[in-house]
């Protein structure tokens, strides 16, 4: 009662962001795992037993789990009061987590579907770009530290507290060039789990926005985009590939020798890549997804005629 179909939007990641909701609500009302094949009717007997009772359908929850229909404020509100956090899964521009800054991401690339003569540009706030980018930039973009006397002594990456591993091409004038230093500081960074965790997400997640923005630009600047182009093509067939699974480790590593800074680290960052593959498809398990929502996007834009 009360929810109605959703609205056709320029957001692709809204079906993605009405699972997990879903998904944070019922892995804590059922008391399972996040992740595990929830179920409609399950869903819907655990959430008749509360104390306090709202009027939502069996075939409501259904289509929550589906993605294919957005709650209505109403369930959102009780929803969110008696799971706190849930609804925070529905918010467009909410970039505070690795997983809420993917799904900005896959906006980002999504719009394409709708135009691709679309210029993105690193200020658009309409689909989530100026967001998404401004928290990377905040975690990730090198910042310059001094001595007491003023001396320079080096970069410093603010979510690592700790300096940047190789001299930076990033610039603070163009920010899409953090997929330089993300990329090929991979191999170098001293990560924890959380920081490796958030590392592999936010590299995928650039990965999205910085081919967006490239293949949204004239051809002659995409062949002038350098390294910037260069990597973050490979990146993109390494995560997003349109057809087919993801490549092996000898192929990865195999191809990481095309790059000279990774001379005597193929095998190490291959490994590093691999493991951030799974973290992410385990990410995206735990919200109800797959990597199949980000994949079929570019199913289409490649089938409108657009570049990939």
């Amino acid at each position: 009662m009360g929810n109605k179909p959703k609205i056709k939007s320029r957001h692709p990641a809204d079906p993605a962001r009405i699972k997990a909701f879903t998904y944070s609500f019922a892995s804590r009302l059922l008391k399972q795992n996040s992740g595990t094949n929830l179920k409609a009717d399950d869903i819907s007997n655990a959430l008749a037993g509360l104390p306090r009772q709202i009027d939502i359908s069996r075939q409501m929850i259904s289509s929550w789990l589906a993605g294919n229909v957005k709650p209505s404020k109403r369930s959102i509100n009780w929803i969110d009061r008696e799971f706190p956090g849930s609804a925070v899964w529905l918010e467009r521009d909410q970039a505070s987590t690795p997983m809420t800054r993917f799904l900005c991401a896959l906006d980002v690339w999504g719009s394409r579907i709708d135009s691709l003569e679309r210029c993105l540009n690193a200020e658009s706030s309409e689909i989530s770009v100026s967001s998404v980018l401004a928290s990377l930039n905040c975690r990730w973009a090198p910042m310059p530290i001094s001595d007491p006397d003023g001396v320079y002594r080096g970069d410093v990456i603010p979510f690592l507290g700790q300096r940047a591993p190789l001299p930076s091409s990033y610039q603070t004038q163009s920010p899409l060039t953090l997929i330089d230093l993300m990329f090929i500081s991979g191999p170098h960074f001293d990560l924890s789990d959380d920081q490796f965790d958030a590392w592999a997400i936010d590299l995928a997640s650039l990965t999205l926005i910085v081919r967006a923005y490239l293949n949204s630009r004239p051809i002659f600047e995409q062949r002038k985009s350098g390294d910037t182009g260069t990597y973050s093509a490979w990146l993109y067939s390494f995560f997003f590939r349109p057809i087919g699974e993801w490549p092996s480790f000898e192929l990865v590593e195999a191809s990481l020798g095309q790059f000279p800074s990774f001379a005597g680290l193929t095998t190490i960052y291959a490994k590093r890549l691999m493991a951030a593959q799974m973290f992410l498809t385990s990410e995206l398990t735990l919200i109800g997804c797959d990597l199949s929502i980000a994949k079929s996007l570019s199913a289409r834009i490649a089938g409108l005629g657009g570049t990939i």
